[in-house]
């Protein structure tokens, strides 16, 4: 609601239909008639965002596996306008953590565990650059806690805004 007030178009995704639902009403009581809402259940969701010159997300990515939160990355930063602003918290380090797509896509995780998953940050780092993108700023940060290493970054997109 607070990127409303100071924006003059946002998109608000999320993968929850009842977040969404909560959140337009929200919108709506304090008339905020500039969010549209997208109920991003599926990754071609991402793929149909227009090109747009801000990203905000926090504590949102680490939930999906490595090669999911590196394709959401890609598009997102595919769709970032040149001269855009990205602004995201994402997972570089877990204890003991180790991914294999084979194993994750064989297992079934408990009803109503919480997944958290992290991207290595030199991956990070070359996804980034891959996205012409350049980071302004990385910084550590507290979202996980012990054992965890998350950071919080923001980027530039190369070039001139329109």
């Amino acid at each position: 609601m607070w990127l409303g007030r100071y924006f003059r178009q946002v998109i608000a995704g999320d993968i929850s239909a009842s977040h969404l639902d909560h959140a337009r009403e929200t919108a709506r009581r304090a008339n905020l008639t500039n969010i549209s809402f997208m109920h991003v259940n599926e990754i071609a969701r991402y793929q149909q965002l227009p090109f747009f010159d801000m990203f905000f997300s926090v504590i949102v990515l680490q939930h999906d596996p490595p090669p999911l939160m590196a394709h959401i990355l890609e598009i997102i930063l595919g769709k970032l306008a040149p001269g855009g602003i990205a602004y995201f918290q994402i997972p570089t380090y877990l204890a003991n953590y180790t991914f294999s797509a084979d194993s994750y896509l064989d297992s079934t995780a408990p009803v109503g565990d919480v997944e958290v998953h992290c991207v290595p940050q030199l991956e990070l780092l070359e996804l980034i650059a891959r996205a012409e993108c350049r980071v302004l700023e990385i910084r550590e940060d507290s979202a996980l806690g012990a054992g965890t290493i998350s950071n919080t970054l923001l980027l530039r997109k190369s070039g001139r805004p329109a």
